[in-house]
């Protein structure tokens, strides 16, 4: 159902942006047949909703396939986490503590066994830091004919990554945004923001990786969404990808934009940001 929030509505940045509190939020409004705030678009979303030459993907199969995603989407991710320097347990934030004079222990005090001192036991004791919340932002715009390898590495190394901090105790907050310039016939730049995972939500790896490598999701469920929520007529050509913005990006702890597009440029993202953002 499309609701009034539902709108792109410009800011004084001359930029229009709608907001989603979630994916089945954004689901619910890409899937409202028939319905748009410029009734001109309503056939347009409609056709994307119902579905994608690009993928063969229909709307009403997005949700039965978001705990099985493509295995070509899912090789992407494993792919680059395997690339990533270190494994995810030498990423993991951890302090450790030395406790002497004890019982038992991993090893005994050479000089208090010579002693007969039966407390000669240290033990090292290991914690998990305490960690912030990160915020990762992804620009999953995608313009007509463009590479699905190119998404693929895009969206596969935020999910490695969102992998990565979340192994290393961190609560990771991922934002997708879609990002599409000269969209409507009077010229108008839209941002869409929908939250995929808030900081307090477990990590569905699955969904995410879904979600953000796979071109028919974008088609069937991102650009139906967004159609709706224009009340301008859309251009005959819907515009094309640009970055997020600056305003955008402020929220953000890491973003990952356009320029991610092979599997080099993945793991050198991911190994940055998991180094950046990981006590040793």
């Amino acid at each position: 159902m499309l609701l009034p929030h539902h709108s792109f509505e410009k800011d004084a940045d001359g930029i229009c942006r709608v907001e989603f509190n979630s994916l089945v939020e954004m689901f619910n409004v890409g899937n409202s047949s028939g319905e748009a705030r410029d009734k001109r678009n309503a056939k347009e979303a409609d056709e994307q909703a119902g579905y994608s030459e690009y993928s063969g993907t229909r709307l009403a199969e997005v949700l039965k396939t978001f705990s099985d995603p493509p295995q070509d989407a899912i090789f992407k991710v494993e792919e680059i986490r395997a690339g990533v320097e270190g494994s995810s347990e030498q990423l993991v934030g951890r302090k450790r503590k030395r406790r002497y004079n004890l019982e038992d222990g991993d090893e005994p005090d050479p000089e208090q066994v010579v002693l007969r001192d039966p407390n000669c036991w240290e033990l090292i004791e290991h914690k998990t830091v305490s960690k912030s919340v990160i915020r990762i932002g992804v620009n999953v715009a995608l313009n007509a004919g463009g590479s699905k390898e190119k998404l693929m590495y895009r969206g596969g190394a935020v999910a490695a990554l969102v992998d990565v901090l979340s192994a290393s105790g961190h609560s990771v907050e991922l934002v997708m945004f879609n990002c599409i310039a000269g969209v409507t016939e009077d010229g108008l730049t839209g941002v869409m923001k929908v939250y995929v995972k808030k900081a307090d939500m477990p990590v569905d790896l699955p969904s995410i990786t879904y979600a953000l490598t796979t071109p028919g999701f974008y088609r069937t469920a991102v650009m139906a969404a967004e159609f709706r929520c224009w009340s301008s007529s859309l251009s005959g050509r819907w515009g094309w990808c640009c970055a997020i913005p600056e305003a955008d990006q402020k929220d953000m702890d890491i973003v990952f934009d356009a320029n991610i597009t092979s599997k080099e440029a993945a793991i050198e993202a991911v190994s940055k940001y998991a180094t950046a953002f990981t006590t040793h």
